[in-house]
């Protein structure tokens, strides 16, 4: 009778597909084969997502959402039995092909969306696309395993412009080499609603602008193709207003090659051209005269004071957020030099200390000379700090490596110096603002050269404010909040580099003027 039942059950497990010998057992147990994704299925990336239409018409803008994905291998890639499973449902007809660097857009209403675009998607998909962020994701049925996936997101440093305002999030060639859902993989589209079926237009960016020059020097504004091919610009705008695009007509046949720089002087965009204020101004590049307000493309910025020879350059930082901040050299028609760093730098902020009342940003001298925190020429004229409305006052200075405090309104000078055993020795200011405990904005400026406006000499003189380094942080996980209330601060790693960026921050327990 045991040898009976020893046979049964052995019978009972070679019935599996795929056995295996248990020898804790002495059984056939049943198990399964691996499957694998498809290898083809790699090729495929998702380029663009419309999760936040615009609504022209009147319409339900959720209408004109849709998908865009691309085959970038070289093969062609079979899917069948391939799906959309995370954030919309779609599932590809049996035998779909996808050629190579062929694309497949998947509308949420094949007919608006055909109404819009002048064709037909290749599907509708069920569900809609979030406007708050969402992961999507695309699944091989046979291997039963997501291959395929973009979590994207709405808030900075996630393009603006794609949160309902026309554009479309787009896959960014400069991202080539980066995580997928990093906002720095993406853009926003180069025109408004998007390219569907394309490759999105190579955007160009103003790069470097140089507002403030002596003779023989002059002004310019340096163009940049961060793609990886040619871009025409034949028929686009430079301008120094970004309400009058029509300042300068870029000439027929002005091509920018891949990765490449193109510099526009004051001599070269001609008396009906444009020119640049050392006092501040515009510097923008439009696809068309309407100022992009339709189907075109704009880039620039505003910028303010300057010093004599000093460019503004653009930066990207590790959050994926433009600044254009003065650099450290002028480098027109090549990559932009490091941004300019001191010799003041704010190296601590106690945003949300956690009693409260304590919170202060703290100024290094990272110079090898003491500075002086006013205009000798005019005493008083000195340094600011923007974002909490200070003003040094008068005929104060700092020393070389010296640390000095600026603390909020909430409490006294003395019992702030109590709480944190600040010694006596270390200059602590009042400011007449305090901190935001969500996250706030800094910036650090120096008084410029007074000046009139004009020849007119009975306007009053003004005395400008030259930007130094601006710091725009938050409570975010992002920016290292663990100084959201815990007692820590935020630290500068290193007081020499580029402010604005958490990379070069950290939490860590409060040393003010140390």
């Amino acid at each position: 009778m045991r040898e009976a039942n020893r046979t049964t059950e052995v019978v009972k497990c070679i019935s599996a597909a795929v056995i295996f010998f248990s020898l804790q057992t002495g059984c056939l147990k049943r198990s399964f084969p691996v499957v694998e994704i498809r290898p083809d299925l790699l090729q495929l990336a998702i380029t663009e997502i419309n999760y936040h239409p615009i609504d022209d018409q009147g319409n339900n803008a959720d209408q004109f959402e849709f998908m865009e994905i691309k085959n970038t291998g070289s093969t062609d890639v079979d899917l069948t039995d391939v799906q959309f499973n995370d954030g919309i449902d779609y599932q590809f007809p049996a035998n779909t092909i996808i050629n190579p660097n062929e694309f497949i857009i998947l509308a949420s209403d094949a007919v608006e969306f055909k109404n819009r675009y002048g064709f037909d998607p290749f599907g509708g998909f069920a569900g809609k696309l979030s406007n708050s962020g969402e992961k999507i994701s695309m699944e091989d049925m046979r291997a039963n395993k997501k291959f395929l996936s973009v979590t994207y997101g709405t808030r900075n440093p996630w393009p603006k412009s794609a949160d309902g305002d026309g554009n479309s999030l787009v896959k960014d060639p400069a991202g080539a080499a980066i995580d997928v859902n990093s906002a720095l993989y993406w853009r926003a589209s180069c025109r408004k609603k998007g390219s569907p079926g394309a490759d999105d237009p190579g955007v160009v960016y103003i790069n470097e602008v140089l507002s403030h020059t002596d003779a023989p020097d002059t002004d310019a504004i340096e163009l940049y193709n961060p793609n990886n091919s040619d871009v025409d610009i034949s028929g686009w705008y430079l301008t120094d207003s970004k309400v009058n695009p029509m300042r300068f007509h870029i000439p027929a046949g002005t091509v920018i090659s891949a990765l490449g720089y193109m510099v526009f002087t004051f001599d070269s965009a001609g008396s009906k051209g444009f020119s640049l204020s050392e006092h501040g101004d515009d510097a923008y590049l439009f696809s068309d005269s309407s100022g992009a307000r339709e189907d075109g493309y704009a880039h620039g910025f505003t910028f303010g004071e300057n010093e004599n020879g000093v460019s503004f350059g653009r930066v990207v930082n590790s959050r994926g957020e433009e600044d254009f901040v003065p650099m450290s050299a002028t480098t027109l028609g090549a990559p932009n030099a490091e941004p300019r760093v001191g010799p003041l730098v704010i190296s601590e902020i106690m945003y949300h200390p956690k009693n409260n009342v304590d919170d202060y940003i703290e100024i290094a001298n990272i110079s090898d000379h003491e500075i002086l925190l006013y205009d000798p020429e005019h005493p008083k004229n000195t340094w600011k700090v923007d974002g909490i409305d200070f003003a040094f006052p008068e005929s104060l200075s700092i020393k070389s490596d010296e640390r000095v405090v600026v603390m909020s309104n909430k409490t006294t000078v003395s019992n702030f110096r109590k709480d944190y055993n600040i010694d006596p020795s270390v200059q602590v200011y009042q400011a007449p603002k305090a901190l935001s405990n969500a996250g706030d904005y800094l910036v650090l400026k120096k008084p410029g050269e007074p000046y009139i406006d004009n020849s007119d000499a009975t306007l009053p003189v003004k005395n400008p404010d030259i930007f130094v380094e601006r710091i725009d942080f938050t409570d975010a996980k992002s920016w290292h909040n663990q100084a959201d209330g815990t007692g820590l601060s935020l630290q500068r790693l290193d007081l020499t580099k580029y402010a604005n960026d958490p990379m070069n921050w950290n939490a860590a327990a409060a040393t003010p003027g140390k």
